[in-house]
């Protein structure tokens, strides 16, 4: 299995217990799990249909093109098995609820809470950050494991920061552990200014507005592209290098 194909896996399984209150166990036994498997193959053609149909040239938009409909097939299919789980884990939580199990709040997964003010709701979020969330979290993951395989030095500076919170392979990484890693977060940071997940951001002006002396109406979209500036030397001193010492208040070695 490739490596990149791993790491989807292994994302998908972490977004799936936010998004689904449920573990699909696709690293250890997906040939056991056809639904799980089948959502990954649904949401691997998702990204890499919507790629190809938005970036390319194509009539997609005036004729109903094989790779379009091959497109809805999968959005259409995604929307049936999350729709399923999501009835699933209703189920559980009602059952839970009748035997009396409760769960602290810091335990409840975000569709239990979102199941407490509207189904309908859940289901629309549940796609949303499934969608949303595993091929953008896979490339932030890649990025940062590509930084680290180039930079062994910095590598070992991360080991020894994790290493102190988490003693035993098998130490559990919790909310109150990420405060102790600066370094990690550093590292999370430098690697998205070299290998950014997106090339920019775009806003709908909500009023009227005048920028860099020219005036744009409510309703433009702005589009905000900082490619230039996450490589520029004023800004970033050694802007080639891998520095997450730069994103590190106070550290010596902050410009590089």
């Amino acid at each position: 299995m490739k490596l990149l194909n791993v790491i989807n896996r292994r994302t998908l399984e972490s977004v799936s217990v936010v998004a689904l209150d449920k573990q699909l166990r696709l690293l250890k036994e997906s040939g056991d799990n056809d639904q799980a498997v089948l959502l990954f193959k649904y949401l691997d053609d998702f990204f890499e249909l919507t790629a190809d149909l938005e970036m390319k040239p194509s009539i997609w938009r005036y004729v109903k093109t094989p790779k379009l409909m091959k497109l809805m097939k999968s959005l259409d299919g995604v929307q049936e098995i999350t729709s399923a789980y999501v009835d699933e884990a209703i189920e559980r939580l009602e059952k839970e609820a009748k035997e009396g199990v409760v769960r602290p709040e810091s335990e409840q997964s975000v569709l239990k809470k979102l199941l407490k003010i509207d189904k309908k709701v859940a289901t629309v979020m549940a796609m949303d950050m499934l969608m949303a969330g595993v091929d953008t979290t896979s490339s932030t993951f890649t990025a940062a494991l590509l930084c680290l395989a180039k930079n062994p030095e910095k590598q070992a500076v991360l080991r020894k920061e994790v290493m102190k919170v988490l003693h035993e392979k098998d130490s559990e990484f919790t909310e109150a552990s990420m405060k102790n890693v600066p370094y990690l977060r550093a590292c999370i940071k430098e690697s998205q200014r070299i290998y950014p997940l997106v090339i920019g951001n775009g806003r709908f002006l909500n009023r009227d507005s005048v920028l860099s002396g020219y005036q744009v109406p409510a309703g433009t979209c702005v589009s905000m592209v900082p490619l230039r500036l996450l490589s520029s030397e004023e800004h970033f001193p050694k802007a080639a290098e891998f520095l997450p010492e730069r994103w590190i208040r106070n550290a010596t070695d902050s410009n590089g």
